[in-house]
């Protein structure tokens, strides 16, 4: 998500909800105007003014500079160092790597040859696995200005997104046998991974 100010330390978490879901529509809007955009000089400007002309996709109570940060910030780390570090394994850090585990296998399953027909849903999948494991690893390792109403909103995102996961495994798995017989595995392991999320979630929410 963009740069945040003091003043969102006191946002709840039904306000951290709605910017959540106001980012992912601006994540919807990038990658929409990119396919138009790809390739053209200065896509990148050409891109941010389309963007920046939809007001619901302006941060919340901030100015439209603040979209222009948005747009720009993951350029900026792209120029940072890459600092590699390996923190004590800790329940949280484990589920993650499971979730790792799991999107790697599936990676490593579907890199054969499939029919054109299964194609879509198969990326399909392989993105679900993506945002669940991104979501779930800002939920359980959050930065240290994380306040516990974000951890807590990311953690109701992770779960919701855990569901879409595993709809996206049943929905390809009744098109085609070779999933029927290969996604009880995966959806049987995000089923325990959801237990654990809940007990995390249930931890944070009874501090408040």
């Amino acid at each position: 998500m963009g740069k945040f100010t003091g003043k969102h330390q006191n946002w709840n978490e039904f306000q951290w909800e709605e910017e959540i879901r106001r980012d992912e529509r601006r994540i919807s809007g990038y990658f929409r105007e990119l396919a138009a955009c790809l390739d053209l000089p200065d896509e990148e400007e050409l891109i941010f003014g389309q963007l920046s002309s939809q007001m619901d996709l302006v941060p919340s109570s901030e100015a439209a500079e603040s979209l222009h940060n948005w747009f720009t910030d993951n350029d900026e780390n792209e120029d940072e160092p890459l600092e590699i570090s390996n923190p004590a394994r800790t329940a949280d850090t484990a589920v993650i790597e499971e979730l790792d585990m799991l999107s790697s296998e599936w990676n490593i399953l579907t890199a054969t040859p499939m029919p054109e027909s299964l194609t879509a849903q198969v990326l399909g999948c392989s993105c679900a696995f993506a945002k669940l494991l991104a979501r779930t690893s800002d939920f359980l390792t959050p930065g240290e200005n994380c306040t516990t109403a974000l951890q807590i909103s990311l953690g109701k995102r992770s779960l919701s997104d855990l569901k879409d996961t595993v709809n996206a495994l049943v929905a390809i798995a009744s098109r085609h046998p070779f999933f029927r017989e290969q996604t009880p595995f995966f959806i049987t392991r995000l089923a325990e991974l959801r237990e654990r999320l809940i007990e995390k979630l249930t931890s944070l929410t009874s501090r408040l």
